[in-house]
């Protein structure tokens, strides 16, 4: 083969290997779930947290006060995400009640809430208690949940943490550094100080 064929196949094999990195990158699902439009914090904050979790699951609510700490004491250097990876039924109407109330700004509001229960269980009557608590539109928020506004996020939501390798709640990106189950404030602060550096 000729010099020219040659330097044809170095760059054809250059372009290849780079559409493979820009498309991995792209597709990233760490990078997707950070992308996320709610959240809590400063956008162009140093440390992003990415928490995945269940508000019907005991673990995620008693992990709940260590990450309301840690945003409290990190609130100029962190960006916080709940992403949610459903179990049950419940779950789903959980998700949605929040994600329902998104457009009165009480969102983070009723996620608090339902955490703060240490629920196992959930049906539309209690949903519809806490929203009222919550000065949420009841008639609203059922609307919302019965025209299945966000399925298509929660599925999307679904995939994303499949292709994590979620298997245990919480789990919690520090960025990109993975932390499985219940972890005590002093290991979150360490590792969230070391990113800092």
């Amino acid at each position: 083969m000729n010099k020219k064929g040659n330097m044809l196949i170095i760059l054809l094999f250059c372009i290849i290997l780079f559409s493979t990195i820009v498309l991995a990158y792209i597709m990233d699902p760490l990078r997707i779930a950070s992308r996320e439009g709610i959240f809590l914090g400063d956008k162009d904050a140093e440390i992003t947290i990415i928490e995945f979790g269940d508000y019907l699951d005991q673990n995620t609510s008693e992990m709940f006060p260590i990450i309301e700490e840690i945003l409290d004491e990190f609130s100029n250097s962190t960006k916080f995400i709940f992403k949610t990876y459903p179990q049950t039924n419940d779950s789903i109407l959980a998700i949605n009640g929040v994600k329902c109330s998104r457009s009165r700004g009480k969102n983070w509001q009723l996620h608090k809430k339902l955490l703060s229960e240490n629920l196992t269980k959930l049906n539309n009557t209690q949903l519809f208690e806490y929203a009222g608590e919550l000065n949420i539109k009841v008639s609203s928020l059922q609307n919302c949940i019965e025209g299945k506004i966000y399925e298509n996020i929660i599925n999307r939501d679904i995939k994303i943490a499949n292709k994590l390798k979620i298997n245990i709640f919480p789990t919690i990106f520090i960025n990109s550094k993975k932390i499985e189950g219940i972890q005590n404030i002093t290991t979150i602060k360490e590792i969230i100080n070391q990113k800092l550096k």
